[in-house]
């Protein structure tokens, strides 16, 4: 039973019933200290299987489990990029992108809220001063939802408190989130925003998501701020989305790793490639399944013997690869630039290129292939497909896969032939 408060200032409940979930089959004897990277991959594998089942009451509720929170609690996810000092395993961020992946070829809302929810640990890590660390990282199984767009109001105290007011929309990961990274409006600096971070009691959740095409149950709720006060330590003087041109973060003086100096922008934009991989992934398996029915038209024969389904399911997996080659060595470039410790304009540039192409070979694959190949018996209401059909419109009409790469199509340009951006 969840029990939400909705934006009219009412309670609101869901009472889904889950299948069960069985997990006799995860014989998961290492010890969290013991764990690789890609130990913590095989079981995003084994897990992605038992989410099947559950997409119609995740979409329900709105959001994956409290089951489902504790298991991949049990597997370790939530650790994944969380600083070693604190509990977690600060594996590299390429690790972190094919657990996604793995999540979302089970279920793509569950993906979506995972992802967005415990990614931010490396803005976390890289521009939060060490008392604050301490506080977000006091657990390590970490989720702390954010948002990019300015909203609310703020005015700073003359004590130097943050007074807030206002809603703020599409904190994937809301549900079981323990602090929000956002930015309000200041009204009083004329128009200024100001970067923030507000643990669970100073704000609610609101019972507002779920309208969308898809992504239904990406945990993807509001929250509203009634006059909080926030203490001066949160407000995020160093926050920035800028391209880092140094080291000089209090996550790599504290924790001495390079992946905490990274850039904010770009670990937003590429977190979506595992997502779009995941969903491609996805519609590929029901697709395999739907091979196995006979063609409609003589000669009547199993699909996956039709030179017609043989050609369409490689055309659209030869794109699925090439997506997930692309997710993997952009995450390696990620990586990689962090480690030269000098991201300019161009290269953020280039890693969002990378996510564009990632994104347009899996839309293509799964709307011009696998959706229309499945035929008319596949996609009725409920079933994987028009899900995952659903699922991937709305992910491809996201604001960082529609304005920011076209942003960036004339930004690498202008960076790489040093012409000043209009």
């Amino acid at each position: 039973m969840t029990t939400v408060l909705t934006e009219n200032g009412t309670l609101s409940e869901v009472n889904v019933q889950d299948p069960p979930l069985d997990v006799s089959g995860l014989n998961w004897t290492k010890d969290f200290s013991e764990l690789t990277p890609d130990d913590l991959v095989e079981r995003a594998k084994q897990v992605a299987p038992l989410l099947i089942p559950l997409q119609e009451g995740v979409e329900k509720r709105r959001h994956y489990s409290r089951e489902v929170y504790e298991l991949f609690k049990k597997a370790g996810f939530y650790r994944t990029l969380v600083p070693r000092m604190y509990g977690g395993f600060e594996f590299e961020f390429t690790t972190y992108m094919r657990i996604v992946a793995e999540l979302g070829v089970g279920c793509s809302s569950t993906a979506w809220q995972f992802s967005l929810g415990s990614s931010h640990a490396l803005q976390f890590g890289t521009f939060l001063p060490k008392e604050l660390q301490d506080e977000v990282f006091a657990s390590p199984d970490f989720i702390a939802p954010g948002t990019v767009k300015p909203a609310g109001q703020a005015k700073v105290l003359p004590n130097g408190d943050l007074a807030i007011s206002g809603k703020f929309s599409y904190g994937s990961g809301v549900p079981f989130g323990s602090h929000f990274l956002g930015s309000a409006i200041q009204p009083d600096e004329g128009g200024k925003p100001v970067a923030f971070l507000a643990p669970r009691e100073y704000w609610t959740q609101l019972d507002d998501w779920g309208q969308t095409l898809g992504l239904k149950g990406s945990g993807s709720h509001s929250i509203q701020f009634d006059n909080a006060v926030l203490p001066a330590r949160y407000i995020l003087h160093d926050f920035s989305f800028r391209p880092l041109t140094s080291q000089d973060t209090h996550g790599f003086r504290l924790h001495g790793n390079p992946m905490y100096a990274n850039s904010a922008s770009s670990v937003a934009l590429v977190s979506l490639m595992p997502l779009a991989v995941g969903m491609a992934r996805n519609a590929q398996k029901t697709f395999e399944e739907l091979m196995e029915k006979d063609t409609t038209f003589p000669p009547i024969m199993p699909r996956v013997e039709d030179p017609f389904y043989q050609s369409w399911y490689g055309d659209a997996v030869g794109k699925v690869v090439c997506a997930e080659a692309l997710m993997i060595a952009a995450g390696d470039q990620w990586m990689e630039n962090c480690r030269i410790g000098n991201i300019g304009p161009e290269a953020e540039m280039r890693l969002v290129a990378m996510m564009r192409e990632t994104t347009n070979l899996c839309w293509t694959a799964v709307s011009e292939v696998f959706f229309r190949a499945a035929g008319t018996s596949a996609l009725v209401d409920g079933s994987r497909m028009t899900r995952l059909w659903r699922d991937m419109s709305t992910y491809y009409s996201h604001n960082g896969v529609v304005f920011f790469p076209e942003l960036a199509k004339r930004g690498l340009a202008q960076a790489h032939f040093g012409i000043a951006p209009v």
